[in-house]
């Protein structure tokens, strides 16, 4: 399953979107992304398909822990 998330400057995790906005849409109609302001960082991970399960807070500390913030 591929995530994009954007941190902050210090690595926190602010924003997670499911899919790879670099990817183009399968879906056709609206579709929205997130966008990293200055000083924030963009990645685009694989994680488990588990994630999908976690509590808000606990898929935080998950993907922190994947983008080493």
């Amino acid at each position: 399953m591929k995530l994009t998330v954007v941190t902050d400057g210090r690595g926190k995790v602010i924003a997670c979107v499911d899919g790879a906005v670099s990817s183009p849409a399968k879906r056709r109609g609206v579709r929205a992304t997130i966008v990293p302001q200055a000083g924030q960082r963009f990645h685009e991970i694989d994680v488990p398909q588990t994630y999908a399960k976690l509590e808000p807070l606990d898929l935080l500390k998950a993907l922190a822990r994947q983008v080493g913030g």
